[in-house]
Parts: structure tokens; C-alpha cells; sequence
């Protein structure tokens, strides 16, 4: 997936709308916006970036919140 930009919580485009064509993850007051997939392919990206045994991921596409277990 290509990453195109980062907000850390309190920054404006934390809080902005959803963009089209993009994949919001949100995860420790943070929002990664990449560049659409599909949701397959999406899914892998979270399962290979975090580990999945580590977090609970919730959502659904395009948007998806990461939170860690521990």
C-alpha cells in the first residue's frame, strides 16, 4: 500500500473527512491515510504491519481503527 500522509491527533487533518481513494488506519492518536485497495489486500497490509495476536481491529472499509491489547 503507498502511504501518502500522517496526522497525529490535534492537527487538522486528523479530524477532516474522509478522503476518496483512500484507506484510513487509526491507530495510538494517529490517522495514516494510504492510497485505496481492495479490502483483501488491506487486511493483509494491518496483519503484516501490527501483530495480530498484539491488537483488535475494528471498522470496515475504507476505515479502520487499530487498538492494541496490551
Amino acid at each position: 500500500m503507498k502511504h501518502i500522509e500522517t496526522f497525529k491527533a490535534g492537527s487538522n487533518g486528523y479530524s477532516a473527512a474522509h478522503r476518496r481513494g483512500t484507506v484510513d488506519l487509526w491507530h495510538d492518536q494517529t490517522r495514516y491515510i494510504y492510497k485505496r485497495e481492495t479490502p483483501r489486500t488491506v487486511r493483509a497490509f494491518i496483519a503484516h504491519a501490527w501483530q495480530q495476536e498484539n491488537v483488535t481491529v475494528t471498522g470496515r472499509y475504507p476505515s479502520y481503527t487499530i487498538e492494541s491489547k496490551l
